[in-house]
């Protein structure tokens, strides 16, 4: 489809829909918290300043579908999304301020030379994985 543009969000199903919103707020500096209710469903997007865009759906009774994971590598045999990523100018300053903020960083600094970036890997307090890139 020619007429796509670049994505605009990312959906997430979570079992504590305020701890979430207070965690990606808090830790990674998500803000501009806008709530729907669709039915019995709350629809939660908070915004970033870099222009990220998350939907979050809170599910009391949420189950995962798979084990949850500790490496990427774990993640892949199953069918699916794996994570979702956001980018940052400095890798490095990103990752000391994750560990400072205790966001549990799953994997080092690795450098993808095909693809000219620079990644990590991190999750949330619900077991979802999150990688950060840097360009270059």
């Amino acid at each position: 489809m020619q007429s796509l543009g670049v994505a605009h969000h990312i959906g997430l199903t979570v079992p504590d829909l305020e701890a979430a919103i207070t965690w990606y707020c808090d830790r990674l500096g998500f803000g501009d918290v806008r709530r729907v209710a669709v039915g019995t469903l709350e629809i939660v997007l908070i915004s970033h300043p870099g222009g990220a865009i998350i939907e979050l759906f809170g599910t009391p009774d949420a189950r995962r579908t798979e084990p949850e994971h500790c490496d990427v590598g774990a993640s892949l045999p199953y069918e699916g999304w794996r994570h979702f990523a956001l980018e940052t100018a400095d890798i490095e300053a990103a990752v000391a301020e994750a560990r400072a903020n205790g966001i549990e960083v799953i994997s080092e600094i690795t450098p993808v030379p095909p693809f000219g970036y620079r990644y990590v890997f991190f999750r949330d307090p619900f077991g979802n994985l999150i990688e950060l890139v840097q360009k270059g």
